[in-house]
């Protein structure tokens, strides 16, 4: 279990940096979101294939507008992610630019906010999930690892240098930037909540004086949720364990308890960490400071990896792995998450081709050939069936052929 301590310690760093990204996913509204906004399409989209005849459909498939409010939720999940694969070695902040966009579907929200870097060039970079996330992620890297090497300011650095550029005298503790991030991650706009919390902070000149203290101030205050006022965790909560069962929904069938085990034991420990450790990750990175970046030391991080496993693991060689969480050795189901990500290629992108070739030809349960490639759907009647012919055939889709729409 602990033979990622052998990694060289660059190697380590990295390995670190994804897995707190992992962590994001299962213990923040944003994580949480993204997932229950990605599982939502591909539950609308087998529903709209049920409703066509048996034969040919074409991908990317077009679903009606707003179908479900998968549009809606797409769009605003979007915007609060503010993706782009810019990366910018050196990061000159001239001004920060807020930008309310009108929400193009009828729904209790008429309008969402972004934030933009806007740099001393006049170019602009977005300000949202994704810049904070990496940045996250890097703060906790150099914090627990003694391996982490230089990086581009952004994304890696927006977030500190955003915080630097609102209110400096904040980032005396790099600490106090890593809490915000998290707490941030809680919202569906986390740009506009992380500038306008700063904002805060400096028209009040509150310094906190320990960066637990964001925390307690953010689980205080009210929230609004769907027009309504509650707490961080009274929102939070529930809609984890939702997006939980919503996932666990498409897959029925008692073949699948292994993976409904995961599911629970992923989303289970992040809701519980936030319940009853809300500053695990301060934890965390205190505890890396303390004992020299060495990770072995850090019996936190290294009980939530004992806790949650990992997902798939591709390393530089294309060799795959997985660690299956505690008390559940041999259970690999969380491969399915890649199975499922296949189905989002397919019905949203249009591509026909399985990505899990690899996988698959490396894997001892599964039979691989020329169909895996370019149409794994017609393996749904084989003796043995790989992931994705798995879930096909699960989902009812026998019959259905995907062809690509050609414009």
């Amino acid at each position: 279990m602990h033979s990622i301590l052998n990694l060289e310690p660059k190697d380590l760093s990295v390995f670190v940096h994804e897995y707190i990204h992992f962590i994001q996913d299962i213990s923040t509204f944003s994580g949480l979101n993204n997932a229950y906004v990605y599982s939502e399409y591909i539950h609308g989209a087998v529903t709209h294939i049920y409703k066509m005849p048996k034969g040919d459909i074409e991908v990317p498939i077009a679903l009606p507008s707003n179908y479900g409010n998968i549009e809606l939720n797409q769009f605003v999940n979007e915007i609060g992610l503010g993706w782009t694969d810019e990366e910018v070695t050196n990061l000159f902040i001239s001004k920060l630019k807020k930008n309310r966009v009108r929400v193009p579907f009828n729904s209790y929200l008429s309008t969402v906010d972004e934030v933009f870097i806007i740099q001393v060039n006049g170019k602009k970079l977005p300000f949202g999930a994704h810049a904070i996330r990496e940045s996250m992620a890097y703060i906790l890297e150099h914090c627990i690892t003694d391996g982490s090497l230089s990086a581009p300011d952004y994304p890696y650095n927006a977030a500190f240098a955003v915080a630097k550029h609102v209110y400096e005298d904040f980032c005396e503790n790099e600490l106090n930037v890593l809490a915000l991030c998290d707490m941030c991650l809680q919202f569906s706009v986390p740009g506009r909540i992380f500038v306008e919390t700063l904002e805060g902070y400096k028209k009040d000149k509150y310094i906190p004086k320990d960066p637990r203290d964001i925390y307690d101030f953010f689980y205080n205050r009210p929230c609004i949720q769907i027009q309504s006022y509650s707490t961080l965790l009274s929102g939070l909560l529930p809609f984890g364990i939702f997006v939980g069962e919503r996932i666990n929904d498409y897959y029925k069938d008692s073949l699948f308890f292994r993976f409904h085990d995961i599911v629970r034991r992923l989303i289970g420990t992040g809701l519980s960490m936030r319940l009853n450790a809300r500053s695990f990750l301060i934890d965390m990175a205190e505890i890396g400071l303390r004992n020299k970046r060495k990770l072995e030391k850090n019996d936190l991080f290294m009980m939530l990896y004992a806790q949650l496993g990992t997902p798939v693991i591709k390393d530089s060689e294309s060799n795959y792995y997985i660690t299956p969480p505690y008390q559940m050795v041999g259970n690999t189901a969380v491969s399915y998450f890649q199975a499922i990500q296949q189905f989002i290629y397919l019905f949203r992108d249009g591509n026909t081709c399985c990505s899990l070739y690899e996988w698959c030809e490396k894997s001892s349960d599964s039979h691989y050939d020329d169909r895996c490639i370019m149409e794994p759907w017609s393996r749904c009647d084989d003796e043995r069936l790989c992931p994705f012919a798995l879930l096909w055939k699960h989902w009812n889709l026998r019959g259905h052929t995907p062809v690509e729409r050609y414009s």
